[in-house]
């Protein structure tokens, strides 16, 4: 048996062999006589069957590369999930065994993803800002925990330390809920000032498409059996959808599509300059639209609004289904949250119930007076 001391730390070493497999690790002691009773304690758990299994000695590198191979190219997105786990290295420390990962370990890994700043880019130049808690807990906290489980359930790691997952996640934004009420769209309808502008910021609020997903190519739009469609490809996911049209909307779409192609134009939206027809981009319909709504002196409303005025609508006036396929969410568990039940809908309910009540009583009260003619026959 040996100890040694760690190179640029005090720290001591454990280095031993027991059966033709060799075991090393930290003893967490500056005292030499101290790191050889560690030694002595971690020997004495090999030879007792309760060391260090082969999967919880794996690295954070072999782990995160191992799990992508086996399980993460075969979800859905797997270049979100190939980045999270640069993330993971990188934050974690690709030399780290999976047995040594704690809470503590977790916390510090998310604190250094914090201060990785993403750039973004835009007319007034270049800013920088760090990520949100929920990105923090995506890329970083729920991807180790997948690995951990994983190594457990798959791997058959017995010796890996015990997290409190959710006492390390960080808060999150609740979810926004926003509804447009008549008056604000008949403001913002006056605030548009380009036709082309408000044909699409009104086809964006009808079918509560996401903006980014609004850039549809005319050969995305269909029509089967007289009925007109859009296949939306271009998800934050990675999937795709079909969103179907009413008959003028599709008959508008179809005669979009016809000049859009004829125009050679990569998307279905476009504006008329000099006689030549010029695709609308993402950041021209991004300014355009903010520009709308401040015309419009609409305090607290964003251009994803207009999606969660028909989510919330939709889904309380046909139903989460309904809603969920009209907006092509994966989970119903994320459509669930516009399910919101407004006083309106509770007096609604309650006058139902009265008028079938009653409706009972009228039903019971003839067919007491048959038994009363009966019986005096």
């Amino acid at each position: 048996m040996s100890v040694y001391v760690g190179r640029n730390t005090k720290l001591y070493f454990y280095d031993f062999q027991y059966r033709g497999k060799r075991y090393t690790g930290p003893t967490g002691e500056t005292s030499k006589s101290a790191a050889h009773r560690v030694e002595r304690a971690e020997r004495a758990k090999v030879e007792a069957g309760l060391g260090p299994d082969e999967a919880s000695d794996l690295t954070v590198n072999m782990a995160c590369a191992r799990w992508f191979d086996e399980h993460g190219q075969t979800l859905k997105v797997p270049d979100d999930y190939e980045r999270a786990l640069d993330y993971v290295v990188s934050c974690l420390g690709g030399g780290t065994k999976l047995r040594d990962i704690d809470a503590q370990a977790v916390k510090e890994a998310m604190r250094k993803r914090r201060l990785m700043h993403t750039e973004f880019r835009s007319r007034e130049g270049v800013t920088t800002r760090p990520p949100t808690n929920a990105t923090v807990n995506r890329q970083v906290l729920d991807m180790i925990r997948r690995i951990h489980r994983f190594a457990q359930t798959g791997w058959g790691a017995k010796h890996l330390q015990a997290i409190d997952w959710k006492k390390l996640r960080l808060p999150e934004r609740k979810a926004r809920e926003r509804e447009i009420s008549d008056a604000e769209q008949g403001k913002l309808e006056a605030a548009a000032r380009r036709e082309y502008w408000a044909d699409f910021r009104t086809f964006l609020g009808t079918y509560g498409i996401r903006l980014g997903e609004m850039f549809f190519s005319p050969a995305d739009v269909y029509e089967v059996n007289k009925q007109v469609s859009i296949r939306i490809n271009d998800r934050k996911d990675g999937s795709s959808y079909v969103i179907d049209l009413d008959h003028e909307d599709g008959r508008k779409m179809l005669a979009r599509k016809s000049r859009a192609e004829a125009a050679g134009l990569a998307v279905c939206w476009y504006r008329e300059k000099r006689g030549r027809l010029e695709p609308l981009t993402y950041s021209a319909a991004r300014t355009a639209l903010r520009r709308i709504i401040k015309r419009a002196g609409i305090e607290g409303l964003t251009i994803h609004d207009h999606r969660h005025d028909v989510a919330t609508k939709a889904t309380r006036s046909h139903g989460i289904a309904v809603a969920r396929s009209l907006l092509g969410h994966s989970s119903i568990a994320t459509t669930q949250r516009y399910a919101k039940v407004s006083t309106g809908d509770r007096l609604a309910a309650i006058s139902s119930l009265k008028s079938q009540a009653k409706s009972r009583e009228s039903v019971n009260d003839a067919d007491k007076g048959d038994t009363n003619q009966k019986d005096a026959l």
